[in-house]
């Protein structure tokens, strides 16, 4: 049985050889149904793809950042699902909530997610330096109230 099916295999090796067009046409004409399948099969075991994956881009650095360049959007939207659970259109929103300002000095530069690194949960949208001036603290509440307190100490403001 095991021989049967050896012969076929490589019938079919051949005569794909032999016809390079033919699959082509075929794989372009059921596209959809191979997607599915393949979806399918990702679904049975993601671990197996995500390891795969892995593994080509560890072997592939060049092509995979040719790959980022080209594509920016999907890599900004796999990388906010990956590290911070979120979809692009969470985002999105969250900066849509904010009118696209910062949710501590309300400057409209570019955002970041901030995120609480114990629990993982995001905590909203900062720009960078006010990202960085919480990860400083290491999103200790009352150390960023000290320090508050100790600029307003010497500093002369309307409140």
């Amino acid at each position: 049985m095991a021989y049967d099916k050896e012969i076929k295999r490589k019938y079919r090796r051949e005569w794909a050889r032999a016809h390079p067009e033919s699959g082509l046409t075929w794989k372009r004409a059921h596209r959809e149904q191979i997607n599915k399948a393949q979806h399918k099969r990702y679904l049975e075991n993601p671990e197996r793809y995500r390891e795969y994956s892995r593994k080509w881009a560890e072997k592939n650095p060049e092509k995979r950042l040719a790959y980022i360049k080209a594509h920016p959007e999907l890599a900004r939207k796999a990388k906010l699902k990956a590290k911070y659970g979120i979809t692009l259109e969470r985002f999105d929103a969250m900066a849509k909530a904010q009118n696209f300002k910062c949710a501590i000095c309300g400057k409209q530069e570019p955002l970041r997610v901030d995120h609480d690194h114990v629990t993982g949960q995001v905590r909203g949208l900062l720009c960078n330096g006010c990202n960085m001036g919480i990860g400083s603290f290491k999103d200790n509440a009352l150390a960023c109230i000290r320090a508050s307190e100790y600029l307003l100490k010497y500093e002369e403001i309307d409140l």
